[in-house]
Parts: structure tokens; sequence; C-alpha cells
């Protein structure tokens, strides 16, 4: 399986800049899309989860 590195940032507002949340963290997944929801859901801890502001998340997926 190829191997990925997954970003979460938060993107930028008129009063915040982009912020980097969590990552880049090397991932085995089957392809992109994979690899962003297992890291989702199965690596991040529910503490991590609470920091990220879904309205503001973008999840950065690309091949290593």
């Amino acid at each position: 399986m190829p191997l990925f590195e997954v970003a979460i940032i938060h993107e930028a507002t008129k009063k915040k800049e982009e912020e980097l949340i969590i990552g880049p963290t090397p991932f085995v997944a089957k392809d992109e899309k994979s690899a962003a929801m297992e890291f989702l859901l199965g690596f991040l801890t529910e503490q991590e989860r609470q920091d990220i502001n879904p309205k503001r998340a973008k999840v950065l997926v690309r091949p290593f």
C-alpha cells in the first residue's frame, strides 16, 4: 500500500491566518480518500477532534 502525508489545517479568515493543526503525518492507505478517512476516524484522539473547527478545517493528503 502507498504512503501518504496527511495534515489538517484551519483555513484563513479575515481575522486569522491559515493555521496548521495536525501533521504532516506519514500514513499508509490504499488511496488518498482512504488515507484521509482512516486518519480522521482512527488516528486522532478525542481531544484532537475537539480542537478542530469543522467550518474552517481542511484535510490535506499528498503521496509521499
